[in-house]
């Protein structure tokens, strides 16, 4: 009960990176939903809390396609796996931990806010946030963070969107490094779209 949700159980632990180089090097534990679809929104709401942080240490939460995001690439291009859209709980080690969107929808394109230093910070300091994920399809599509009472916005390129989510949960990086500690709880997502 470290995200301090209301019943017993929470999602989380000791999370590392993957590598994608590697099939036993990457993993995620979620949820089968969907298919969703880039042209209806979604959401994700609940509890998150912060143990442990390590320089050159990621984890990522949200919704992910089960076979482009887990599969094997001899390219660490990208850090962010192929059919992702969600968190990133990351951050340079000289400036503490950032709790930012991120995706990648699109084979060659990840998308990462340039300006992810104004986004919401989290601490390892053990203590519960609730925290929001809504992607809204408007125009190119845009994706809403809240943690606690800050806000942060990232809009997404102009492009395909065909890629469609069929999981909810954490999904692997795809550029090995170290771990960190989180514990998400009393998740409330988009499971379905009409």
């Amino acid at each position: 009960r470290h995200a301090q949700g209301r019943q017993a159980g929470e999602l989380g632990g000791l999370i590392f990176r993957g590598d994608c180089r590697e099939a036993a090097r990457l993993a995620s534990y979620g949820d089968k939903i969907g298919p969703l679809a880039l042209q209806r929104p979604f959401e994700v709401k609940g509890h998150v809390s912060m143990l442990r942080g390590i320089s050159d240490a990621t984890a990522s939460i949200g919704f992910y396609n089960s076979m482009q995001s887990l599969r094997v690439n001899p390219s660490q291009q990208h850090s962010i796996p192929l059919g992702f859209l969600g968190i990133n709980v990351e951050g340079p080690s000289s400036e503490g931990f950032f709790f930012y969107p991120v995706c990648r929808i699109e084979a060659g394109t990840s998308v990462v806010p340039r300006d992810y230093r104004r986004a919401p910070r989290i601490y390892p300091d053990g203590k519960s946030h609730t925290w929001t994920l809504k992607y809204e399809p408007e125009g190119n599509g845009r994706v809403l963070v809240t943690l606690d009472n800050q806000a942060f916005t990232m809009e997404l390129p102009a492009g395909a969107r065909t890629m469609t989510f069929d999981r909810f949960g954490i999904c692997t990086p795809w550029i090995d490094g170290n771990s960190v500690t989180v514990y998400f709880d009393d998740l409330v997502y988009t499971s379905a779209q009409d």
